[in-house]
């Protein structure tokens, strides 16, 4: 990799590519104001730019409990929190989990007692007894039922089933409000059933401190509640949880190996999931249709190793999705797919792929068909294809300390990109940080489409596999951005581009800074143009600061438009390329100062960028 050139260096590069077109000096430059120009109206010469009010990043911070708040691993990157103790998540023993803002792995539900028989047992309920392998009993501690089934049919409503260590193979059906207590992971239940090991239809059950395995569903609710503690659901051909009506309350899970789906949550149902691990699961990992769930304390890892077509979380239909202190890692996905006014809210999420040279899905936080994103206080990396989008009409994205780096090209789709607004959705982004997006840090397309950003950072955008573009801001085929504090830093090609009739862009406290070619090897290609506008495209800003841009820090072609006002632009090959006949100087000159330029005001053919490249 080619280290990044300091501002002499790039300056020097594109002055001399500039003065081969014709850029620095004769007939075409006749538009220079001279080498250092105050543009003011008249106003006074000791007049200066009004300072720019700097682009804040993410605030973390306070930390949820047990995470650990991080120094800034780099200049200009923020505090954030750390979910892990130092070193990471522990491989835990078989029966334990280590779940987000613990120190280390603990056992899931009780611990074994030395009888093998549950503790702590009520003594205002009926108590029932059930024993592997025991014969004729009674229910009594001294003579128990032999299996699980046999202790529910005789117990009355509201008892507790007390249930040894041991393996019980057979399809455990509750109809009537009771407790079933296992002694612990050692308590196992097991069947081969085309449906379910667990299946329940009733109000007030209660399971606790046993473990789940075989048969093609885990748990079934077919109504009623049923609420989980201490459970483990292990080696399920298709789904581990399945709820088709009613609601689950779940406390310390561990879900693993199961076939296909971690959660289905079917019509009017409500599902409620706290500290849990989720690993190794086929497909999907949450499944939510026409119904809501919320989980708290929850990481989800090794979904869909192997398949061509996956999901962290499919919502369908008008479900809502809370996710709180969520941290999604270590998959080959990424993808939250949400259709049909769905809803999500992530908070203090951490979701990150595997590494560079996995075999990543393409895909991230996707939203469509009028959902509703709400992301706050989250950290994403190595995302493929976009991290985060939100397309069509009546979809509508809300971020809120959001920090999204390493986002790669896919394999199939393209992009890179870290924000996606398009098709007429609209979005609100607050300290929103972007690192090294490899297509466009925000995108926003299209008739209708609508932003409005405050304290936008992009930053260090690289150059794509393709070798065409690395932007930080693009609004386009007339889509409508407002922004307030944006930094585009050590991007791509073009900082910030408006392209196509009707799309316009209103900026304030804008800063834009060392824009690169695409590549910047002898001699250095691919423009290098700080604020462009195109293709009838309207943009305005008022207290900015365009520096250090390799070709140029304003370009305005191909009947674009750009308006300035109060501010400064500065050490550019060439100040302002204007390739519209007769353009209004005025436009950008209202305190406007230009200085250390090569050319203040440049009538040139300078390279354009493309001005709608492929997402």
């Amino acid at each position: 990799m080619i280290g990044r050139p300091n501002g002499r260096t790039h300056l020097h590069c594109l002055v001399v590519v500039a003065c081969a077109l014709g850029g620095c000096g004769g007939d075409d430059s006749a538009a220079d104001a001279g080498h250092d120009a105050r543009f003011d109206g008249g106003a006074d010469a000791a007049w200066a730019p009004t300072p720019v009010s700097p682009a804040a990043g993410p605030v973390f911070t306070p930390c949820p409990p047990g995470w650990r708040e991080m120094e800034p691993g780099a200049p200009g990157s923020p505090r954030w929190c750390d979910p892990w103790p130092e070193g990471g998540p522990q491989t835990c023993a078989d029966g334990q989990a280590h779940r987000p803002g613990e120190p280390s792995c603990s056992t899931v539900g009780a611990e074994c007692a030395t009888d093998g028989w549950p503790v702590d047992l009520p003594s205002d309920v009926p108590v029932i007894f059930v024993a592997a392998g025991s014969s004729a009993g009674d229910g009594s501690r001294a003579a128990p039922w032999a299996t699980v089934s046999e202790a529910i049919g005789a117990a009355p409503d509201g008892a507790t089933i007390a249930i040894s260590t041991g393996r019980y193979e057979e399809v455990v059906a509750v109809t009537r409000p009771m407790t079933l207590r296992g002694a612990c992971a050692e308590t196992i239940l097991s069947s081969d059933s085309p449906v379910a090991t667990l299946d329940t239809s009733a109000e007030g059950v209660v399971v606790r401190d046993l473990r789940v395995v075989g048969a093609v569903h885990g748990v079934w609710v077919r109504s009623g509640s049923l609420v989980l503690s201490g459970i483990i659901v292990e080696d399920i051909a298709r789904t581990a949880l399945i709820i088709l009506a009613g609601s689950i309350n779940a406390e310390d899970l561990l879900i693993r190996r199961i076939g296909e789906t971690a959660v289905n949550v079917g019509a009017g149902a409500h599902v409620v999931v706290r500290r849990a691990v989720i690993e190794d699961i086929g497909v999907t990992g949450l499944l939510p249709m026409d119904g809501d769930l919320d989980m708290e304390d929850v990481v989800m890892r090794g979904v869909g190793a192997g398949m061509a077509d996956t999901d962290l979380l499919l919502a369908i239909g008008r479900c809502a999705v809370r996710l709180d202190r969520f941290v999604a890692d270590e998959s080959v996905t990424q993808r939250f797919f949400l259709l049909g006014m769905s809803s999500l809210r992530l908070t203090h999420g951490v979701i990150a792929s595997l590494g560079s040279a996995s075999p990543t899905l393409e895909g991230g936080i996707i939203g469509f068909d009028g959902s509703t994103l709400e992301i706050r206080k989250t950290r994403m990396e190595r995302s493929r294809s976009v991290a985060i989008a939100a397309v069509e009409l009546g979809t509508s994205l809300d971020a809120q300390d959001v920090w999204i780096r390493d986002v790669r090209p896919g394999a199939a789709t393209g992009g890179g990109n870290a924000i996606e607004i398009g098709t007429g959705a609209s979005a609100v982004l607050e300290r929103v940080q972007i690192e090294r997006a490899e297509g466009f840090a925000l995108l926003a397309d299209g008739p209708g489409t609508t932003a409005a950003v405050s304290d936008l950072r992009a930053l260090d955008t690289r150059s794509s596999a393709r070798g065409t573009f690395g932007r930080a801001l693009q609004v386009q085929s007339g889509a409508h951005l407002t922004g307030t504090r944006v930094e585009a830093r050590g991007n791509r090609e073009a900082s910030v581009v408006a392209a196509g009739l009707g799309t316009r862009v209103e900026l304030l406290d804008l800063g834009v800074y060392d824009t690169w070619p695409a590549s910047c090897v002898e001699p250095c290609e691919g423009a290098g143009v700080g604020v462009g506008s195109y293709l009838g495209a309207s943009l305005t800003a008022q207290r900015f600061i365009v520096n250090g841009n390799a070709l140029a820090g304003l370009q305005i072609a191909r009947v674009g438009s750009i308006d300035l006002a109060d501010g400064t632009v500065s050490d550019n090959p060439v100040g302002a390329n204007l390739q519209v006949p007769d353009y209004d100087v005025t436009r950008i000159s209202n305190q406007v100062i230009y200085e250390r330029n090569g050319v203040n005001l440049d009538a040139t053919a300078l390279p354009v960028p493309d001005p709608t490249p492929p997402p």
